[in-house]
């Protein structure tokens, strides 16, 4: 096998992501599955753009008790199928890109474990050589918390390992709208949260809000006085 390394994209469909996540503060199940199917594109993209075989999951495909338990079940499977190295991403960071999980496969050949941490203290990527994974040790991890990110380390605290740049991650609102600060113009995803913005501040508009003070409102905080009208 002349590629050693293979991509797993371990993600949910864009209905179940967004009946699970609110990225837009109001009662629109249309809005919310196009922002998380727009996500879902990004990664796919990203990971078909990566040179590297690519194995995508959903919640169809995947298979255990608990997310610790279908993600050791969908690397195993990976294993399985003669690779060395797998490179976990999922659909929640925008910021990723190809040239991410080329220093990550880079980084692969030189130690057994990869992490790149996201802003929320999980992680946005797990890259692990065949050698260091233990099935049950990697399914008591805690995963899809806060403490992720320390906690794989400490799991594997032996092991000699990379960290790649912290990334932003996308959970709620609040996430989405700070995205405009960290994409650029032409990216696909800033310019759904433009015209998401666009559209529900025109919602409003006859309540005579500012446009900032507006924002507040949708966190459910008071403006500061720069903001009041």
């Amino acid at each position: 096998m002349v590629n050693k390394t293979a991509l797993l994209f371990f993600t949910r469909t864009a209905a179940s992501e967004a009946a699970n996540k609110t990225f837009v503060p109001v009662s629109n199940r249309k809005t919310n599955s196009k922002v998380a199917s727009v996500f879902i594109q990004h990664s796919r993209k990203v990971a078909n753009s990566s040179g590297l075989p690519v194995y995508e999951l959903n919640e169809h495909k995947q298979t255990g008790n608990g997310f610790g338990e279908k993600l050791a079940n969908a690397m195993e499977g990976v294993f399985n199928a003669g690779f060395e190295n797998v490179i976990v991403i999922g659909n929640d960071c925008p910021q990723l890109t190809v040239a991410i999980i080329s220093t990550a496969k880079e980084e692969l050949a030189k130690h057994p474990l990869v992490l790149g941490p996201d802003s929320r203290g999980g992680v946005y990527l797990i890259g692990i050589n065949k050698a260091i994974f233990q099935r049950e040790r990697f399914i008591s991890g805690k995963w899809q918390t806060t403490h992720l990110f320390q906690n794989l380390q400490s799991i594997f605290w032996e092991t000699s390992s990379y960290i790649l740049p912290a990334l932003k991650d996308v959970n709620n609102f609040r996430d989405l709208i700070s995205l405009k600060d960290f994409l650029p113009s032409i990216h696909l995803i800033k310019a759904l949260v433009t015209s998401i913005l666009a559209s529900i501040f025109r919602k409003h508009s006859h309540s005579r809000i500012t446009h900032n003070k507006f924002l507040f409102s949708l966190f459910g905080l008071r403006a500061p006085p720069i903001y009041s009208l």
